[in-house]
């Protein structure tokens, strides 16, 4: 049973912080890692341009005018 006026313990006979610690740092990637992610993103871009273009030459097309190929370019150009 708990008893209010006895003394307490605490472990290592240190009194926990009454909030929580926050230790900052800052945290940077290497130049070569933000290149290569930014080629990455320009060739995805580029890419999803392509599809774009490809859609709107072969709209035309059976298999492009089945998929929907207005609702597939908005999706693409949404998605840049």
């Amino acid at each position: 049973m708990f008893d209010w006026k006895s003394e307490i313990t605490w472990k290592d006979g240190v009194v926990p912080p009454d909030r929580q610690l926050e230790d900052r740092e800052i945290i940077a990637i290497s130049y070569s890692l933000f290149y290569c992610m930014c080629a990455l993103t320009v060739l995805g871009i580029a890419f999803a341009l392509y599809l774009v273009v490809f859609n709107v030459m072969n709209k035309e097309k059976r298999t492009i005018r089945m998929s929907s190929p207005k609702l597939n370019g908005a999706i693409i150009l949404v998605r840049c």
